[in-house]
């Protein structure tokens, strides 16, 4: 986990707590960025260069990493909690290991995404029917001979995950790719966690993938270690989409 975003998950926790993060000890900072990290890296670094200098500058001084508007969305997001919940959940019942395992992955698939030469955003929205907006927290777009192509990507990053966050996500996803929208064959929508999908999730993320005409890929802990660990850009793409083409049998002929 490097500075950058170190000195992101501490200003978000900064962001949320207010002047009581400056209670918070090192040591407590140190714990939520150590348990975060070693669920979703595959080789977590946890010397965590500089980080009592960042704790008790960020901490202390409340630095702010993004305009408030954009910050309480982003922390939604980070979070893994509902926009509309967001500002009626209090602080104490928000988990920042959460926090940190979403923002390393986001991280991670839109770097992998910007080197497979896809356009990427983080965290915007696409416009659905009857104005219900679809926010994936990574989307990738690519265009070539063969046509467009779209990738999003959401995160579900509690212990265990969160089987009403994925159904919330994948309804959602429903508002956005229409039968007249340009969501279509050949695009993917990724769920990944660094846990395991319980059964009845599984089961959800496979009856979509059967039932639409885009492919529904779950990536799980094993996966993404996968992922991290392969040789280069080339053989992390073609572990992808062997990922992809089992979800694509699942589903309805293409």
């Amino acid at each position: 986990m490097d500075s950058t975003l170190v000195a992101a998950a501490i200003s978000a926790i900064s962001s949320v707590y207010g002047p009581k993060a400056a209670e918070f000890s090192i040591e407590q900072v140190k714990s939520w960025l150590t348990n975060g990290s070693q669920s979703v890296e595959a080789s977590p670094d946890q010397n965590f260069a500089d980080i009592d200098e960042l704790t008790e500058s960020i901490l202390k001084a409340g630095t702010p990493v993004l305009d408030a508007e954009i910050t309480r969305k982003n922390l939604a997001r980070w979070f893994e909690v509902p926009f509309e919940e967001f500002g009626l959940t209090p602080p104490e019942q928000l988990e920042p290991e959460v926090l940190v395992r979403h923002l390393i992955l986001e991280n991670l698939f839109q770097d992998w995404l910007t080197d497979w030469g896809y356009d990427v955003t983080v965290g915007e929205d696409l416009e659905g029917k009857e104005g219900i907006d679809f926010t994936p927290d990574v989307y990738g777009s690519l265009t070539s001979m063969h046509g467009r192509f779209e990738v999003c990507v959401n995160f579900v990053c509690d212990q265990p995950p969160s089987q009403y966050r994925v159904r919330a996500l994948l309804e959602t996803l429903e508002a956005y790719a229409t039968d007249t929208s340009d969501f279509k064959w050949g695009d993917i929508y990724i769920l990944a966690t660094p846990f395991q999908f319980g059964r009845g999730t599984a089961a959800s993320i496979t009856l979509q993938s059967r039932e639409e005409k885009y492919t529904v890929v779950a990536l799980e802990g094993d996966d993404l270690h996968g992922l991290q660990t392969s040789r280069d850009r080339k053989a992390r793409l073609t572990y992808l989409m062997e990922h992809v083409a089992k979800s694509s049998l699942l589903g309805p002929e293409r």
